[in-house]
């Protein structure tokens, strides 16, 4: 499943953090992303801009490799009344 995150993340960052269940880091690198290319058609900031869509790109390339399929444990406690 992660391999498949991972091609995911490697053509538009943050969908692949969503398929791996990581919801918030996929909205943050998705916003990220389009800011940067935003800023990239901008003349001042051009490479501010191509850095970031950099950082948001590796980052979701690195949220999608290190995912664990581990399903989280939720326990319900009953307490006294």
């Amino acid at each position: 499943m992660n391999i498949l995150a991972v091609i995911l993340n490697f053509f538009v960052p943050g969908v692949g953090s969503f398929f791996v269940g990581r919801g918030g880091a996929g909205v943050a690198q998705l916003l990220i992303f389009v800011m940067g290319l935003v800023l990239v058609f901008t003349i001042l900031f051009s490479f501010f801009g191509a850095i970031l869509m950099a950082v948001a790109w590796l980052w979701g390339l690195y949220t999608a490799a290190t995912a664990t399929n581990d399903p989280q444990r939720i326990e319900i406690v009953e307490r006294d009344r």
